[in-house]
């Protein structure tokens, strides 16, 4: 215990050294990706044939978005100088706009617009694609409600004019488009379950640091302990014995930063501070110190922290770790909620952040069923390696 005590400062010491490299290198490449310019800018020629005042006002509109304005300039030209560029690169993109076209969009007629994109572009010209499709398909959307109001309007009176009732439906449009904030905030989707985006990888951070803990453990196991295991067993202390006082020191362990960190997200107002939490840890803490304990029985000598970091890292990921498991393919997730790691997650989730209490005893029963079986097996594990 004393021991597994003392490594806690100099693994905290070393947690914070590697998260300064890390965040330096990102900021080195953050910086250097953006003044290479890994996304490139596309220029587009915009030819309107008449020039069309309320067609150029649109058009203004439309290019100052932010969500244009990152991929795409546009340029208003003639014909001959927009071909004439895309043929030369100097434009990767061109909006032929048809006559009339703002009259056609007012009488229904809706003249199509023909828009060619180089293809030589790369990802840019892909998002520039996807981007017309997204801005197509919200304007199909609006024309739909129109047609659907004007089908109903010839069963029952309207109460306003049908000049007021085209403009307040054409203002709404826009403003719902422009605003992209209200577009996508309206209808609330989330594979968080009972928490937030910050929440989930608040959980996420506490559970990596507590996992990533048990490299520090390596020194229970290691060749330098052997002659002091060797005289226990002939005190009487076997290896069975031996095994749970090396469960019981982890455990304490790892209980020690879940509650601190449990501590910490309470005092930055993560979650509501409630003391029977505390207890509530304990058995996520024996669950993982059972994890620990099975990934050193099965690795010893020089590449044990090796392969702890190894197969805690894929299950962590595996698991939901990174992205939530919700979102994986139907048979990853059956995998996923298949490991350890994600019955610690649903059960730490419901400890910190509330749910529904049936769901609480079930995501307890699943990871001390876990842990029950991988002490058992470590265990096993590491008496046949003594012997």
């Amino acid at each position: 215990m004393k021991k597994g005590l003392a490594l806690i400062p100099k693994f905290l010491l070393m947690l914070a050294v590697s998260a300064a490299v890390l965040a330096l290198a990102a900021a080195v490449y953050c910086a250097a990706a953006g003044k290479a310019q890994v996304l490139p800018h596309l220029d587009a020629a915009v030819v309107s044939p008449d020039e069309d005042e309320m067609t150029m006002q649109a058009a203004d509109i439309i290019e100052h978005m932010d969500s244009v304005r990152s991929v795409v300039s546009f340029h208003f030209t003639d014909k001959e100088k927009a071909e004439a560029d895309f043929a030369s690169g100097k434009v990767q993109a061109i909006f032929y706009l048809p006559e009339n076209l703002y009259d056609s969009i007012y009488t229904g007629e809706n003249l199509p617009v023909t828009v060619k994109i180089n293809e030589d572009s790369g990802l840019a010209s892909d998002l520039f694609r996807e981007l017309i499709r997204s801005g197509v398909s919200m304007l199909q959307t609006g024309e739909s409600s129109v047609y659907a109001l004007a089908a109903a309007s010839e069963q029952y009176p309207l109460a306003v004019s049908e000049q007021d009732l085209a403009n307040s439906m054409a203002y709404d449009c826009i403003r719902s488009i422009l605003s992209r904030s209200n577009v996508w905030n309206e209808t609330f989707l989330s594979p968080y379950q009972n928490m937030n985006v910050q929440q989930y990888y608040a959980l996420s951070v506490l559970m990596a640091v507590t996992l990533l803990f048990g490299m520090s453990f390596a020194v229970f196991y290691s060749g330098g302990e052997r002659r002091i295991r060797k005289l226990l067993a002939l005190s009487g202390v076997g290896a069975g014995m031996q095994s749970v006082s090396r469960l019981a020191a982890m455990t304490a362990d790892s209980w020690i930063l879940l509650a601190a960190g449990y501590g910490i997200l309470s005092l930055t107002g993560f979650l509501p501070f409630r003391p029977a939490a505390f207890a509530l840890l304990l058995p996520a803490a024996f669950s993982m110190a059972a994890f620990t304990h099975l990934l050193y029985s099965f690795a010893g000598g020089e590449g044990a922290v090796f392969f702890y970091v190894s197969v805690t890292v894929l299950l962590f990921l595996l698991s939901g770790g990174m992205i939530p498991a919700a979102v994986f393919p139907d048979a990853l997730e059956k995998i996923a909620s298949a490991l350890p790691v994600y019955w610690w997650e649903q059960y730490l989730a419901r400890v910190l952040y509330g749910g529904a209490a049936a769901r609480l005893w079930q995501a307890m029963a699943a990871v001390l069923i876990y842990a029950a079986a991988m002490a058992a097996v470590g265990t096993g594990r590491w008496k046949h390696a003594e012997s």
